[in-house]
Formats: C-alpha cells, structure tokens, sequence
C-alpha cells in the first residue's frame, strides 16, 4: 500500500469522527424528553415493575399487550419520545425517558422496537430534506477530500521524481557560495595588491622624479655656469684675442681636412689598372662635407659622362673645361690629379680614310 493510500484512508477516518460528532450533537439537541412530576415517575416504577410476560393464546391480543416470541407482554403506560435516525428513515430501537432530576434511561429490548415500529407505522414519515442536505455535504466533502488526496498523492510522486532536479539545485547553491567565499578571497587579494603596488608606484614615482629633478637642477646649472662664463669671457677678454681664437680654428680645421685628403690620396696613388674594382677612398670638399657625384671605384670614374664629370669637378671647386670635344677627358684628368689616381686619359682623335693613288 502506497503512503497516499495510506493518508487518504487516516483523512477519511478522522472525517468519518467528525461527521459523527455533528450527528450526535443534532441528536441531543432534537431529543429533548419533557420533564416528569413525581406522580408520573412512582407510576412508571409501578408500570415497569407489572411489565410482566404472558403466555400468548390464539385469542385476539388486547391493545396495551406486545406480543413477542410467543409471549405477549403488557405494554407499560409511560410518556416517551421516539428518536428518529439523521441518517436513514426507520427508527432506532430505543426510547428515551427522562425525569424531572435529569436522569437519563435508556431501554434497549427488542419489545420495544416492536413497539417504536408499530407507533412509527402509525405517525407520518420525517422531513428528509435536512437529511439530504448532510448527505449532499458529506458526499461533497468526500469528493473534495479524494481529489485533494489525489493531488497530495501526484504532488508526491513529482516531488520524488524531482529529486535529480533538486539535488542539482543544492550543488548549485553550494557552488554559488563556493564561489561568493572565493571572490571575497580575490577581493581581499586584490585589495592587498593595490596597496602593495600603490606603495611600490609610489617609491617608484618619487624614485623616478627625483632623478628627473637631479638631472633638470645639473642642466640649468650647467645652462647658467655657462652663460655666466661666456658673459665674464666677454668682459674680460678683448676682441682681437677673439678674433684670433676664430683665426685658429679655422685653420685647425684646415688642417683636419688637409690631412685627411692627403690620406686618401696616397691610397687612391697605390690603385693599378689590375684594381678597377676596388674602392676609391672619398675626399672631402672644401666645406667639410662628401661629394654626391664622387665615384666608387676607377670603372665607375672612367665611365663617367661629360655632365657628371663637369659636376664632379664644379664641386670640388676646381676649373672648369667646357665647350671643347675633349672636355670631359680633361675634367676627369684634372680630378685624377686631386684625388692621386695615377691615370691620364687621352682623348679620341679619329684619322681620315687612307686612298690608293
């Protein structure tokens, strides 16, 4: 047996207690036995106590006699009121009588409910209306309490089938705290790490700024030291020893670059006609500075074209020959000769045709 049997059986149970208790208070409130004086209760000790059997004859039985079993007994003479059932139509089989001290007696027998059912065969039939209306509420409630029942019962089973889901739910709870338990962990990390690093920034900002400020105080003073410097030089130096100062760097510069030349040209003097490949090594112009048309080797500078050689030689600041067929040989002649290439390039004279006479 199911547990939502079993339940919807107790619920019954105690329902069937409760209607049961209704019907005996309606009971008691419908039977209300009228009060007796004294002389009514001494007559019905007298009565009872001649309630004697008779044997019973086949003679007509007289009106106040019972017969019962083949006996016929004398039906006592005292007031009584029949208790009608709330639940069916005949009557029960007993009556109560009650005196005027309010004690209460009950007689059973089944003489008297011979008797009950031949004074019910005489009286018309009770009211079924109120009977009707308790059993259409019974039936109702019934049925309320079965369909609740069943739905206890569905709800159960969908309960049990639910447990998957449920525990599925549990872990998720606990995972979720899990995880709340762990971010307050990181948050209380994190926090710790911002002010680890807000101190480190911190050493490291002033660490950094303080070398900034050394390095902005030694520039401004430098800056300063030297403006002073060049105002007391002004001061105190005249202007001839100045002009002389410029003299002689001038040719100090002069001279770097002389000797410079000098050097490129004593390699450029060791290039043979076997070297065409080799590298020319550059002169300087006389502002300090390389030429963009000087040559990279001896191939290079003898294929050279008129234009580029006339350049060449307008840059080095040598003279210029122009106007003439052999121009270019002799520009390229006089820039062999500046740079030490011990070359000379003859120019081309073509013969007239020999004839026979």
């Amino acid at each position: 047996m199911s547990d939502s049997v079993r339940l919807r059986q107790g619920a019954i149970r105690v329902k069937a207690v409760q209607i049961s208790s209704v019907c005996a208070r309606k009971v008691s409130k419908q039977c209300n036995p009228p009060d007796f004086t004294k002389n009514d209760a001494s007559a019905y000790s007298r009565q009872v106590n001649c309630w004697k059997p008779r044997v019973s004859t086949d003679r007509e039985v007289p009106e106040n006699f019972i017969p019962y079993g083949g006996v016929v007994f004398k039906k006592p003479n005292f007031p009584s009121v029949l208790y009608t059932s709330p639940v069916s139509p005949s009557t029960l089989p007993y009556t109560f009588v009650c005196a005027r001290n309010r004690l209460p007696l009950l007689i059973m027998s089944r003489a008297m409910s011979i008797y009950s059912a031949s004074v019910a065969t005489t009286t018309p039939a009770p009211d079924l209306t109120e009977i009707e209306d308790l059993l259409t509420t019974m039936k109702k409630t019934l049925g309320a309490l079965g369909a609740t029942f069943d739905s206890l019962g569905e709800q159960t089973a969908r309960i049990a089938t639910l447990g998957p889901a449920i525990d599925a739910a549990h872990q998720v709870h606990r995972l979720r705290k899990q995880l709340q338990v762990q971010d307050r962990k990181h948050e209380d990390r994190i926090g710790e790490i911002k002010v680890l690093l807000r101190d480190v920034l911190k050493q490291q900002i002033i660490a950094h700024l303080a070398s900034h400020v050394h390095e902005m105080i030694r520039e401004g003073v430098a800056k300063i030291v030297r403006e002073r410097v060049a105002n007391e030089l002004v001061a105190q130096i005249p202007q001839n020893l100045k002009d002389q100062v410029e003299e002689h760097k001038l040719q100090i510069a002069r001279v770097r670059l002389d000797l410079f030349n000098s050097e490129a040209r004593r390699a450029n003097a060791l290039l043979r006609s076997n070297h065409l490949t080799e590298p020319l090594q550059p002169l300087l112009r006389p502002t300090g500075e390389e030429s963009a048309f000087f040559p990279t080797d001896l191939a290079a500078l003898f294929a050279m074209n008129a234009t580029t050689a006339k350049a060449l030689v307008e840059d080095f600041g040598l003279p210029v020959c122009d106007g003439e067929p052999s121009a270019r040989e002799k520009n390229l002649n006089k820039f062999m000769q500046h740079i030490g290439v011990a070359f000379l390039m003859v120019p081309y004279e073509p013969r007239g045709l020999l004839t026979a006479s």
